[in-house]
């Protein structure tokens, strides 16, 4: 079994596996700035840093395949690559694909004659990279999509009304942390597309003002309690809204909870803060 990670320490790798958790990691061999451990276990882990992007590949080989499937009994290989999906022991199959959802960009398996293999991207750590760049503008898109929020998505994200409360929680310590970086702004949109959980596109219906201000104004009132008025932009997102509602809704909605807020605010968030990001 062979894990590589770029971009990620050995303790971050070791405090994620809570089946190695009495694995005592031996440094093998380092060359080129690549480092490879061995655990108690058997458990090789490669680390190998790659600066040229803020994200960490995690690449998880059994080296085991089709090949290696009993006479009269192929595809087991291929049904131990699905059963991964399914969960641990400690971490059951709907809590294991909602982490999934939360933490990783882009999650893949596949089985070829030698090994099974399982691919993950796991989500760029925001906060750390606005801290690491202080002098450098950066716009947070879509205050940071909290998806499920609203509603399901996919097969567990925002499944319960305990799940949802959850993420809108997890989503407001988050932003508020992020907001203390002074040069991050934050983009206004995106509230109203279906991974946030929304349904109306399946009702077949856009969504009334008034369902909009009152799906958005908790989102929009939290951001601006940690942003200001100085460092949110009003951006439409369509037509990636457009299956919720008609882009007039959306101003209107959005401009309604801006004016209740701080009716000084409408002019700096709707025009004249992406003039200054932007430099236009």
């Amino acid at each position: 079994m062979l894990l590589r990670y770029k971009n990620l320490s050995l303790a971050i790798v070791l405090s994620g596996c809570s089946a190695l958790s009495f694995a005592q990691p031996v440094l093998v061999k380092t060359e080129q700035n690549v480092e490879e451990y061995r655990l108690d276990n058997g458990l090789r882990i490669i680390l190998a840093p790659n600066d040229k992007e803020n994200k960490v590949f995690m690449n998880t080989v059994y080296l085991t395949g089709s090949l290696n499937d009993p006479q009269g009994k192929g595809g087991l290989a291929h049904l131990l690559e699905h059963l991964a999906f399914k969960g641990t022991e400690n971490v059951k199959g709907d809590e294991f694909q909602r982490r999934l959802d939360q933490y990783t960009l882009m999650t893949n398996a596949s089985t070829d004659y030698y090994s099974t293999k399982y691919t993950n991207v796991i989500r760029p750590e925001k906060i750390a990279l606005a801290k690491a760049f202080p002098n450098t503008p950066i716009v947070l898109d879509h205050l940071g999509t909290p998806a499920g929020l609203f509603g399901k998505v996919g097969k567990a994200t925002g499944k319960t009304e305990q799940d949802r409360t959850q993420i809108f929680a997890d989503w407001k310590d988050q932003l508020a942390e992020l907001a203390e970086c002074k040069n991050v702004s934050t983009k206004m949109s995106g509230l109203f597309m279906p991974v946030l959980g929304h349904d109306f596109h399946t009702q077949k219906r856009l969504a009334s003002k008034q369902e909009l201000v009152e799906r958005a104004a908790p989102v929009i009132q939290h951001t601006l309690d940690c942003f200001g008025s100085g460092r949110v932009m009003f951006a439409s997102n369509f037509p990636m809204d457009s299956v919720s509602s008609s882009l007039t809704n959306i101003i209107d909605a959005f401009s309604d909870i801006v004016q209740d807020y701080n009716e000084n605010a409408l002019k700096s968030i709707f025009y004249e803060n992406a003039k200054r990001f932007y430099r236009l």
